[in-house]
């Protein structure tokens, strides 16, 4: 892990432009990379920018199909 702090559900929401109840929901469901200390989720920066990055890339493929 890089030296950047873990980010609690509030900063996740804040950098995906979600409420932060939707962010504990992803991440229940498993739809986010976190992990749960108690009662609250944290997540690891980096996680986060590679699950976007990950679903960016799915939905731009799927608007774009590779050309054969």
């Amino acid at each position: 892990m890089t030296d950047e702090q873990m980010w609690d559900s509030a900063d996740v929401a804040k950098f995906l432009d979600l409420h932060q109840q939707t962010v504990s929901r992803m991440a229940a469901r498993g739809d986010l990379p976190g992990i749960k200390i108690g009662r609250a989720w944290r997540f690891r920066p980096e996680d986060i920018r590679a699950e976007l990055d990950r679903r960016l890339a799915t939905n731009v493929a799927q608007f774009h199909p590779a050309q054969k």
